[in-house]
């Protein structure tokens, strides 16, 4: 397969590899190697330039392009949503889907217990763009919705990339459940250490080409820093130093920060001093707050109640715009 997207710059040069129904293959290598432009091409978003993608043995061009795309399901990193219900955002992959069909797929994609510990059920509703939602929550509806129109291959373009470690092993078991219906699975990817146990084969991209391929069991022997990948065990991984003291006298000054939707409350802030001019890490779960208290601390949430001091002066939400990027 070749592919460009200007006519003239070659993304994608002789591309080669075949994938039996069933099986997974994880596509990894360095951001701009192509990965999330195969995942494009396979359910025609794209068109090859050369050569040609087949499904059991006929050219994809060939066939009704509504037809095809019934039969693959597709994932991005980017999950967007609709300001309305789960139930409704599950509906627009499949409108006629019944409610048995609906909680079946939910619970293919892990969700399903979330979804019965909302007081409204599949009725809940998940704000502008799902923001009521952790982006696991976000992630695993949306595998709900494309299992509900039980497609016979998944597309995943880099999935977990907005997951903490714990929403990324439910995304495994997730991927595990979609092989044990026989699909089969194309995995573009970053993070590596939840595909170890569900990917059969890796495929190394670089600069548009197909450089190495291994079987998983060959993939989990080879050096992954050597390639620039990420760690295939979490246990691998080293902190460089386990305590820092700030010695800059100045700080930045939270007081009784705090932020609610609707009756939830999201933030409760007490106090908490950030030392000035330093680069500070905001950690946690999937739904712990963290995108929500950047917004807070940048002044785009008009309803943020509490206090920011900056340089002994406490600062107003739309001070507070205009000094941030």
């Amino acid at each position: 397969v070749q592919f460009s997207y200007d006519g003239e710059r070659q993304i994608q040069k002789d591309i080669n590899f075949e994938l039996k129904s069933g099986r997974s293959i994880a596509l990894v290598g360095p951001s701009g190697s192509g990965k999330s432009t195969i995942a494009n091409l396979i359910p025609r978003l794209y068109d090859v330039g050369g050569g040609k993608i087949t499904l059991d043995g006929m050219d994809i061009r060939s066939l009704d392009l509504a037809w095809l795309r019934d039969k693959i399901g597709i994932v991005s990193q980017e999950t967007y949503m609709f300001n309305g219900t789960i139930r409704e955002n599950l509906l627009y992959a499949k409108p006629d889907a019944t409610e048995e069909e609906l909680m079946e797929a939910c619970k293919k994609a892990n969700i399903e217990d979330f979804i019965l510990k909302q007081e409204k059920g599949l009725d809940t509703m998940v704000g502008n763009r799902g923001l009521k939602l952790s982006g696991g929550e976000k992630q695993k509806i949306a595998c709900a919705s494309v299992s509900a129109v039980r497609p016979d291959a998944l597309i995943l373009d880099e999935p977990s990339s907005n997951l903490d470690s714990q929403s990324s092993w439910d995304f495994e078991e997730i991927i595990r459940n979609w092989k044990n219906q026989g699909k089969t699975v194309v995995i573009a990817e970053h993070k590596l250490f939840f595909l170890g146990d569900v990917v059969d084969r890796v495929i190394f991209l670089e600069n548009g080409q197909i450089t190495n391929e291994w079987s998983i069991d060959e993939f989990k022997k080879i050096n992954h820093r050597g390639y620039g990948l990420r760690q295939l065990n979490l246990d691998d991984l080293k902190c460089g130093r386990s305590e820092y003291y700030s010695l800059n006298p100045e700080w930045l000054e939270l007081r009784n920060f705090k932020f609610s939707y609707g009756k939830t409350q999201i933030l409760d802030i007490g106090n908490v001093k950030v030392p000035k001019n330093e680069i500070i890490a905001i950690i946690g779960k999937n739904g712990a707050g963290k995108s929500t208290f950047a917004n807070c601390l940048c002044g785009l949430k008009r309803s943020c109640k509490g206090e920011l001091i900056f340089g002994g002066k406490v600062l107003k939400r739309k001070e507070r715009l205009k000094k941030t990027y």
